[in-house]
């Protein structure tokens, strides 16, 4: 997954086409591919756009087309989706990012992991057919249970309300967008959590030079040039996201 925000002639098509990469053979999990269909919410000055597919990132020509005019939005948020076991597939719309309104404020969120779907409804009083459900829509929905007033206080209030409901299953790796259409302003926001689970699969990784600011997952990162197999660093713009702390942008 890939969170970019952006105010100048930076290149994004590159890390787009490292997520198609990535999505197809990924490196840091025995060359698996993320094949159950990808999402992306992009917004900029004159236009929004949230897009979810079931057809694999790498072979969907939308996929491409939106690699190419990229530049054109301000942030963005892009999921290659591979379904955990027992999650429902066959619909586009089970693909990432969810995107919800919470009062005022837009929410696009991103979810790498897995968490415990009946204790997590159950704490927030949704009652619904899980097996429609999947877990990080459980937690985009959650996002209208608290208050928030960045991407970064609405990641802390969503890893509080997991650890309240005792719905922790493994690892809980987020990327979230805020969007205040009232200030025109776009806050991001990565969590990487992954107690006890393949670090280099989960590691995550930020982006900053200038006003370039991007979020992303390890194979992401692997494929722009951005770090080694050993997850060592490789460029001076790169840093390891510290595993269990909310790093805003």
């Amino acid at each position: 997954m890939l969170a970019i925000k952006r105010d100048g002639p930076e290149e994004v098509s590159l890390l787009l086409e490292a997520l198609a990469k990535a999505a197809q053979h990924d490196v840091f999990d025995n060359m698996s591919s993320h094949a159950d269909g990808w999402g992306v919410y992009a917004i900029g000055d004159q236009g929004a756009l949230h897009y979810r597919s079931l057809t694999p990132a790498w072979e969907d020509p939308t996929y491409a087309l939106i690699a190419k005019t990229a530049g054109s939005f301000k942030a963005l948020i892009v999921h290659a989706r591979m379904a955990s076991r027992g999650e429902p597939k066959g619909s586009p719309l089970f693909s990432q990012p969810f995107l919800v309104q919470v009062n005022e404020r837009y929410v696009a969120l991103a979810h790498n992991g897995s968490v415990n779907k009946a204790r997590l409804a159950e704490w927030l009083g949704f009652r619904v057919d899980l097996s429609y459900v999947t877990d990080s829509e459980l937690l985009a929905l959650a996002a209208s249970k608290v208050d928030f007033s960045s991407a970064a206080e609405l990641v802390e209030r969503l890893r509080e309300i997991v650890m309240k409901a005792n719905a922790a299953k493994g690892a809980l790796n987020l990327l979230a967008m805020v969007v205040d259409p009232r200030s025109a302003s776009v806050s991001l926001a990565c969590l990487e959590e992954h107690p006890q689970v393949n670090e280099k699969y989960y590691a995550m990784f930020s982006f900053s030079r200038g006003d370039f600011k991007a979020f992303m997952s390890s194979t992401v990162a692997y494929y722009a040039g951005l770090i080694k197999s050993d997850l060592s660093v490789d460029s001076d713009y790169v840093n390891r996201c510290t595993p269990g702390e909310v790093v805003e942008a």
